[in-house]
């Protein structure tokens, strides 16, 4: 079987590239032809041309990296109807535990022997799709500081750095949001997410009911106006006691939109995707059954 394998050494602050060798060895004492695409970047997203050249024609692509790698290859495996296996070397690594991969070259080799593929939803916001989760509000702001900060991989520790930073210095924007149409949410600071997952950072999860294959978007508002009110709003959530929250406006949509008060960044899939100013709104649209995976 012919695989491609879109390697991230930069992913684990490197420390991936042994398990990703020792992948290789084992595809190819399995009898499979792996053909290996090498990211140049530290965020994942310099391989699409070739990528694209290299899935003609491929039963599977293997994204041994992290979230990041998934999210700016995953738009290639689309267009081919190739199924994808995510070999988690990252720091999250949200995707991989969504579906219980792991590190075990045996347990890649099953999955593809099996070749029983699963199709998921994805997401779009704009042009650009996503696999797990939009957000806009503190957990962006960290995720914008990492970003610029960034020269490598990242650790638990960058984001760590980068949470107190936010903190000593937040951004309460307010927010506008829309869900199908109707206004859930009219110029009030905190946290928006649209999770097509309900894996998120930290084990944190805030939309921890969302499902791949539901043809639904989950979107979860926690308002947040103070550094006391975020701290107690993040205790919350770690418990699920934001649940039951009345304040927390949760919803499950097909489309939404979130407009800001002032500039704002906002991330996908853990990466930091741009800016949203108070004139562009954010679009975000399910995509049902999009993806194929190679779930163990």
């Amino acid at each position: 079987m012919r695989v491609v394998v879109l390697r991230n050494s930069f992913a684990g602050r490197g420390r991936g590239r042994a398990k990703a060798d020792r992948l290789l060895t084992a595809l190819r004492a399995g009898g499979h032809d792996a053909v290996v695409l090498d990211v140049q970047r530290a965020d994942g997203s310099s391989v699409n041309g070739e990528l694209d050249d290299a899935l003609r024609g491929a039963a599977a692509l293997i994204i041994a990296g992290g979230d990041g790698t998934l999210h700016h290859s995953a738009p290639a495996a689309m267009h081919a109807g190739v199924p994808v296996y995510h070999f988690p070397l990252g720091t999250e690594n949200l995707f991989a535990r969504q579906f219980r991969m792991t590190t075990v070259p045996g347990g890649v080799l099953g999955a593809l022997d099996r070749r029983e593929p699963v199709t998921i939803d994805t997401a779009t916001c704009g042009d650009r799709v996503f696999l797990l989760m939009c957000s806009v509000g503190f957990d962006s702001c960290i995720v914008e500081r990492v970003a610029a900060a960034r020269r490598g991989g990242v650790s638990r520790l960058d984001y760590v750095a980068h949470s107190i930073a936010e903190i000593v210095r937040p951004r309460f924007v307010p927010l506008t949001i829309h869900a199908d149409g109707r206004e859930i949410v009219r110029h009030a600071p905190g946290i928006a997410l649209v999770a097509n997952s309900s894996q998120y950072a930290a084990r944190l999860d805030p939309a921890r009911d969302a499902s791949m294959r539901d043809g639904l978007l989950d979107l979860v508002f926690i308002p947040v106006a103070s550094r006391l009110e975020l701290a107690r709003q993040l205790v919350r959530v770690a418990w699920g006691r934001h649940l039951h929250d009345a304040r927390v406006a949760r919803i499950r949509c097909r489309e939404a939109t979130i407009a800001a008060a002032s500039a704002v960044p906002y991330q996908l899939d853990g990466e930091h995707a741009g800016t949203l100013h108070a004139d562009a709104p954010l679009r975000i649209r399910i995509a049902p059954a999009t993806l194929r995976v190679l779930a163990e």
